[in-house]
């Protein structure tokens, strides 16, 4: 009978102990945020086109369903897009994207929310002309997770996030690059 209890103190000490250095690691600066940067063969010119395009946003963006804008390019207009979250058992999830700031041909940022989930967050794409035809893309995300699990798993959620950007990215120059 003794080894019961200790088999089940071994156990609790391992998934408070998991939960501890999950909770710690979620709480260090940038946990939240992620980067990206990657060399395109294209000037900046065809770069942005590709990039501030709905029609081209589906071939490039994985889980994309859908995406209406409202007004015209520029801060203050709206995106509604619908995504499959395939991380998730296909679940769809709608998100509103509000443009915060745009330099046409070097800079996009937004502002994006699902309420549905409690998921803020922003996400900017920054232009850089190299010279001789090449471009550098430079993405920044940060996103806040309101619901306590989802917030919790943060160190968890946002690797995976990054790995669905650096795909859709990668996804995105080979089409430019193509194109």
């Amino acid at each position: 009978m003794k080894w019961y209890k200790t088999v089940a103190l071994l156990g609790a000490v391992i998934v408070g102990g998991s939960f501890a250095v999950i909770f710690a690691l979620g709480r260090l600066p940038d946990a939240d945020r992620f980067r990206t940067s990657t060399e395109i063969d294209a000037p900046p010119a065809k770069v942005w086109a590709f990039l501030d395009d709905e029609q081209n946003m589906k071939k490039w963006v994985s889980w994309l369903e859908e995406i209406k804008r409202t007004g015209p390019h520029g801060p203050g207009s709206t995106l509604t897009i619908t995504m499959k979250d395939a991380n998730n058992g296909g679940q769809i999830m709608r998100f509103d994207s509000h443009c915060t700031e745009y330099v046409p041909g070097s800079l996009l940022s937004e502002s994006m929310n699902a309420p549905e989930y409690g998921i803020d967050g922003t996400v900017s794409y920054r232009l850089t002309d190299l010279g001789n035809g090449r471009t550098r893309l430079e993405t920044d995300s940060r996103f806040h997770f309101a619901q306590w699990f989802a917030n919790l798993m943060t160190p968890l959620v946002m690797p995976a996030a990054r790995n669905k950007m650096l795909g859709d990215i990668g996804h995105f120059k080979a089409l430019v690059e193509k194109s």
